[in-house]
Parts: C-alpha cells; structure tokens; sequence
C-alpha cells in the first residue's frame, strides 16, 4: 500500500511539472527600427502588457531587439518609446512552442516651438495679467517658462507647465521697467527645443506717459463717401457698412513734447528689434518748417515754442513703435473714421469732424499760416475728439488700397494684408479743406518722413 501511494504521488508530480511546462512555451522577439531609414534602434524601451496586467519591461540591445521569453499563450501588447520618436504600439499573438517576431517601427519626431506672444517689441503694462503664447508640434511633456533681460536670466516663470499653447502670466507690480526683456519657452523632454520671443518692454502707463483717452461705443456706421456728400472721390466708394468693437483713442495728437520723452526713454530713433528693426523713426525738422524735435547731443527736444504741437517728421514705423511702446496701437482706418464721425453720433453726417464749417474745426491751408497750431485749439467734435481734421495728417495701421472698400470685410476690418503705402486721414495745416473732410483717404510711404506728418494713439477695449 504504502509503494503504491509512493507511485501516484511521483505520478502527480511528474503530471505537475509537465502541464507547467507545456503552459509556458512561447516566446516574444521584438526588433525596433527607424520607420525611414530602416535602422534598429539601441535602448528604446519596450513594455510588454497582457491585458490590464504589465508582464515586463526592457531595453532593446545593440541589435535593436528585446527578447519576452517563458510567455503564455496569448494576445500581448507592445509599447516601445525612444526619445524624439513618436511612441508606438502594436498586437501580437504568442503560440505554444513558437518564437513570436514582432517588428516595431518608430516615426522620428521633428519637434518644434515658436512663440507667438510676445512679438514685435510689445509693452506689457505691470501688475497685469498677459498671456504668453506659443505654437508646437510633436513635442511630449511639459515646458518652462523664463524672462531674460539682456540675455540675463531674470527670472523663472514657471519652472514645470503644461505645454498646450498658452500661460496667464501675472506680472509683479514691481517687475523692473527696460526695453530689453525676453521670454523664453524650453521643452522639458526634448533638449536643445526652445524658442525666446522678440524684446519686450515693461512699463507703468501712469508714470511713463499719461494721455487723455476718450473712450468709442462701438456700433455700426456707414463707411465712405456717398449720396449727399460733396468732393467724393473714387477711393471713398462703395459706401459700406461697418460694425466695431469698443476702442478707445487719444483726445488729442501726439505731441512734440511726447514724442521727444519717448525718443529719450527708448534710446533710439530707429527701431530696435522686431519686425521694423533697424527702420527710421523720425526726422529732426528743419528750414522754414522747423516747428518739430532736434537731436542735441543725443537728447531730443521740441524747437522752442512748439512743444505741445503735433509732432511731425515721424515715419509710419516711428509712429507705430510708439504706440506699442506705451501698450497700445495706431487705429485701423475705420477706428479713424467713425471716431472722426463721432462714434454713435455719426448720424450727424458733418462733412468734417465735428462740423460742417471747417473753420470751427480744423487747421488747414487757409488758416494755418503755414504752420502747425498747438493741439486743442479748435473745437471738438461730438465725442470730445480735438484736430481730427487738420492740424497734422495723422497714420493708421492699415495698408492702403484705393479699390479696398468693394472687398472690406463687415465686422472690425483692418486692411488688406500687404501694401507698398499706409493709410492718412484727416488732412493737414498744409491742405486744401477738401482733404480733411472725415471721409476722405490718402496714403504715404511707410519709410516717409514729411513736416505734415503726425498721429494719435488707440487701444482696443
């Protein structure tokens, strides 16, 4: 009895062994290669799943191979990451008594970041919220977020964020002011990918440049010169329908005064960096209409008596610096337009800005004496909006285009997309009255520099 018990217990055993080992016969051999160049990849990591269950993890060898060996059978599933290759998964059968070949192919990746905001030297204003901004492609992981000053680290902004496009960044109250700052945006996972933005300004708009601001209700108006309006010109048609957000703008033109603080602040009459970089700003005045800034020294100052006159000489480029120098922008040419109408009130279709009689209103070549007059002198028009026509042409930011109003888009247009001049409104104290009626467009080089040349600055809402 007891032999016998001895015989089915070695019986059993030997059963045991041998269902064990005919379970577990298959075996997974996993190659990774360069989906391109059909070269196989040293240490990619290749994870081995079995449903919800993670059997192992390995590196690939020399060979590009990891081998799964003692598997059962079944359905695995391979995950294999490399760095800068996409990851990449794949199903695979193991069999009893088989060698499984599982061949993977990794995508390189080509990862790229280009920041969108800040750009073109914009001035962000302290104790402010801004968002910065960035595009990217086949970039995995997060990002960090620094400022630079002078190519000198500043400080960290955010040292671990996610990299979806975009960051709300609160800037400190008490974030020094300079014309030299930078962001920089690096990947936290692919070394050697980062990108730094265009120079940016800090400023505090209280204490660097105060300017009246009259604020525009936006609304509808009809744009252009039409039926019941005299001296109409080709360019002024179609009368078009024009709807605009809320903006503000400055109750008077920039002044000599104003212009020569900022010259003196910034440190340069060309610009500094950005799109413009390296374009004239201004021009110092001269000869009998010498009523603008001079260069002394290296310190800009506006000719005696003439300080708070309309500044002129001032290029597109300079007047466009300026405006983002101090957190704003030179208004779109229908901004200009249905302010100088007088915003909600432009029912009131006075040919000039404020009025019918331009003597009320306006500085022109009949009453100017050849010269610019001190800004407010005149009367305002319906918004308190003063030498909307007259005094100095002033800039808008648009491209000109004599043939633009037939394909304007309804809603907050701003121009075609490419020109060769800018757009002027307003007319000036060297022009006949014709040229300050409110509808009236003409246009200039953007490099051009001429005494009867000025504008105001605008923001929208």
């Amino acid at each position: 009895m007891k032999k016998q018990t001895t015989i089915i217990l070695f019986v059993l055993i030997i059963l045991s062994i041998s269902f064990t080992s005919c379970k577990k016969v298959g075996e997974l051999k996993v190659t990774v290669k360069n989906a391109e160049t059909g070269e196989k990849l040293e240490q990619a990591n290749v994870k081995l799943t079995l449903g919800l269950s993670d059997i192992s993890t390995k590196s690939t060898d020399l060979n590009g191979e990891a081998i799964f060996g003692d598997l059962d059978e079944g359905y695995y599933t391979i995950e294999v990451s490399y760095n800068e290759y996409a990851t990449s998964k794949g199903d695979f059968q193991v069999d009893k008594g088989k060698t499984t070949d599982a061949v993977i192919s990794l995508t390189e990746l080509n990862p790229t970041l280009t920041i969108t905001s800040p750009s073109n030297s914009e001035a962000w204003k302290r104790g402010t919220s801004h968002d910065i901004t960035w595009i990217f492609s086949d970039l995995e992981g997060n990002v960090k977020i620094e400022l630079y000053n002078n190519q000198v680290l500043d400080d960290v902004i955010e040292s671990n964020t996610e990299c979806d496009g975009s960051y709300t960044w609160n800037i400190p109250a008490n974030q020094a002011e300079g014309t030299k700052y930078k962001i920089k945006i690096s990947s936290l996972e692919n070394t050697g990918i980062y990108d730094e933005s265009d120079n940016m300004t800090f400023i505090t708009l209280e204490n660097n440049f105060i300017v009246e601001m009259i604020a525009v209700t936006g609304g509808s108006f009809e744009m252009g010169c039409g039926t019941g309006q005299s001296d109409c010109s080709g360019v002024e048609a179609p009368v078009h329908t024009v709807t605009l957000d809320d903006f503000s703008i400055s109750k008077y033109e920039i002044t000599n005064q104003e212009y020569a603080d900022f010259l003196n602040a910034y440190g340069s009459s060309t610009v500094i960096s950005g799109e413009y970089a390296g374009e004239t700003m201004i021009e110092e005045s001269s000869g009998y209409t010498d009523f603008g800034l001079h260069n002394n020294s290296g310190t800009w100052e506006p000719v005696t008596g003439y300080e708070n006159h309309p500044v002129i000489c001032v290029t597109w480029f300079g007047a466009n610096e300026f405006c983002q120098y101090y957190g704003g922008k030179l208004p779109t040419e229908a901004e200009w337009e249905y302010a100088a109408r007088g915003g909600t009130n432009y029912t009131d279709y006075y040919l000039y800005s404020g009025s019918d009689n331009i003597e009320d209103v306006a500085w022109y070549d009949s009453n100017s004496g050849n010269a610019t007059h001190e800004v407010g002198t005149k009367i305002a028009n319906q918004l308190g909006i003063y030498d909307m026509s007259g005094n100095v042409w002033e800039l808008c930011s648009d491209w000109y285009n004599g043939y633009y109003y037939y394909s304007s888009p309804t809603d907050n247009p701003t121009g075609p997309s490419s020109g060769s001049y800018r757009v002027l409104r307003g007319g000036g104290w060297n022009y006949y009255a014709t040229g300050c009626r409110s509808a009236y467009r003409y246009r200039v080089n953007p490099a051009g520099s001429y005494e009867y040349l000025g504008f105001r600055i605008a923001r929208s809402q």
